[in-house]
């Protein structure tokens, strides 16, 4: 909007790593229908890069963002095998997350990394590089549907 004097972000580079366990329980014999339930544990970190425009200084700033993040939840599905190795299927996962990305701080609680004060979170003493850090660890959840193929291998 043309009166907002906002600092503006953008990320310049985004890459993550996932990793983690399941345990699945598939409720009844092998047949062509096969639901199942499950339990998982994850991992997943962030690496992120990101540039700062101020407008109304014109001040830029280059920061990043690295954080980690522990998920566990529930997974229900039902698998179709028209092949016997072969299945397909849909899924839904409930999870909690504790960390990841939480809103920024300067360090002293003060949360004035987005002000518009001039110094975008930046520390006059480290030449201008911000020392905005992540808020820390937080409570979060998500809710996810997918698709998946699985072989079996005899």
């Amino acid at each position: 909007f043309p009166g907002d004097g906002a600092v503006r972000y953008g990320f310049t580079s985004c890459s993550s790593l996932k990793g983690g366990l399941q345990l699945v329980f598939h409720i009844l014999p092998r047949t062509i229908v096969d639901p199942y339930f499950g339990f998982e544990i994850m991992g997943q970190t962030a690496f992120t890069q990101y540039r700062s425009f101020d407008p109304n200084t014109g001040q830029t700033n280059q920061g990043k963002d690295n954080n980690f993040e522990l998920q566990t939840g529930m997974r229900l599905g039902i698998d179709a095998h028209p092949i016997p190795t072969l299945g397909a299927g849909i899924y839904t996962t409930l999870a909690a997350s504790v960390g990841g990305s939480q809103p920024p701080n300067d360090g002293n609680n003060n949360n004035n990394c987005s002000s518009n004060s001039g110094n975008n979170g930046s520390n006059s003493s480290n030449s201008g590089s911000p020392t905005c850090n992540n808020g820390g660890a937080g409570l979060g959840s998500y809710f996810m549907f997918g698709l998946r193929v699985a072989y079996t291998f005899k």
